[in-house]
């Protein structure tokens, strides 16, 4: 029996072509099939998944709804007034021990928290030109929770333009800030005056006004006291009951002032007055018990601060009724003595909203064109005053 023979591995590629007719063009090779997928199906062309288109669409959307809140919380608003802010002197940075609702601010209000510090370090200079006097509030000191949070140096208190109580903090060598927010500092709503004390304690009253996530005004006769301790804020002193605010006067508590030799805390009110009747008063508050200690009646007054003047220790005040600034003096206690007096003169429809002293000869006056019936009042400007002694009066700086 013959074997037969296999054909040698190469055969196939040792076999000569087939000749082709030199007239006809070879043909373009046809594309390699691909092999067949396991089970001997062909695989499936591949579709795209809606969420692939999805999520480009929900990027761009989130991108332009942070462009829009950034815009409105914080380009918007505009720059605040240097009298709105308080300044908190070197505090000590410690590690936090307590989870502090710290978030970024945008660039500016960095810029804005910068021109606020520089305005904020001037006042703290002038101020202790009268801490030998213990007039004023030349004693105020940081409160101690920015140590115990890790808060930082050179914090300032700001209600910023929406009336919210915050802490702003610049980083050391930077420009980056941050903002502090304790839970309970929503409590009190929007808020307008504020005053610290010599132990770090800050007390706040409500504003009038209405905004994002206040749909009403809290109570106008109650000032509120954030701890030095806790950071925590709490309602502190209720005044006496008054007339309740009406559309025609909304205001109730719309000025705070410390003064460090009596430990007492000057509040005015507009509660009960109205376009034709002047029934204001202004309060003192003795913060060692917690009551009213004394109140001076009939005084339609604003912006309020302690100082001297050629009759003594002195209650500077904003007349809410016409262009001017009074006074009346007080005695060591802290207790009124006499009735006000006119002390300077301003022009037209502005008002003394805010005063700060910068020195006893020297005085920042933040002024606007007030409304007894308008809770929103304006953003207003600065004006200084200097003090002549002979005449007991004070006179815009030219």
């Amino acid at each position: 029996m013959f074997k037969k023979k296999k054909p040698p591995a190469n055969a196939a590629k040792a076999a000569p072509a087939p000749a082709k007719p030199a007239a006809a063009p070879a043909p373009a090779p046809a594309p390699a099939a691909k092999p067949p997928a396991a089970g001997g199906k062909a695989p499936a062309k591949a579709k795209k998944s809606p969420l692939k288109l999805l999520v480009p669409l929900l990027v761009i959307v989130a991108l332009l709804g942070g462009i829009f809140f950034v815009y409105t919380r914080f380009i918007a608003p505009g720059s605040k007034s240097a009298a709105e802010t308080q300044a908190i002197a070197d505090v000590p940075a410690a590690p936090a021990d307590n989870a502090a609702a710290l978030a970024p601010l945008s660039k500016a209000d960095a810029r804005k928290t910068r021109q606020a510090e520089a305005t904020n370090a001037e006042n703290s200079g002038g101020a202790a030109n009268g801490a030998a006097s213990g007039v004023g509030a030349a004693c105020v000191t940081a409160p101690q929770f920015l140590s115990k949070f890790g808060l930082g140096n050179n914090a300032t208190f700001d209600l910023s333009d929406t009336h919210r109580l915050v802490l702003l903090v610049p980083s050391p060598n930077s420009d980056a800030v941050t903002k502090y927010q304790n839970q309970s500092w929503s409590e009190a709503g929007l808020v307008g005056a504020f005053a610290l004390d010599a132990n770090g304690n800050l007390y706040v009253a409500p504003s009038p006004r209405l905004g994002p996530g206040v749909k009403q005004a809290k109570p106008q006769n109650v000032i509120y006291k954030v701890d030095t301790k806790t950071g925590k804020l709490a309602p502190y002193v209720t005044l006496p009951e008054g007339d309740a605010p009406t559309p025609d006067n909304p205001f109730g508590i719309v000025g705070l002032a410390y003064d460090c030799e009596s430990n007492s805390l000057y509040v005015s009110s507009l509660a009960g007055s109205t376009a034709d009747k002047e029934a204001g008063h202004i309060y003192r508050v003795d913060l060692g018990s917690a009551n009213v200690a004394g109140q001076l009646d009939e005084a339609d007054a604003l912006g309020l601060t302690v100082g001297l003047s050629a009759k003594g220790k002195t209650l500077f005040f904003g007349s809410a009724r016409a262009p001017q600034l009074r006074a009346v003096n007080l005695e060591a206690s802290g207790a009124f003595q006499g009735r006000p007096r006119d002390v300077g003169a301003l022009t037209g429809a502005q008002r003394a909203w805010r005063l700060t002293l910068l020195s006893q000869s020297e005085m920042l006056a933040r002024v606007v064109e007030f409304n007894l019936a308008n809770a929103d009042t304006p953003q207003g400007s600065e004006i200084r005053f200097n003090y002549e002694t002979s005449s007991d009066q004070w006179t815009a700086a030219p």
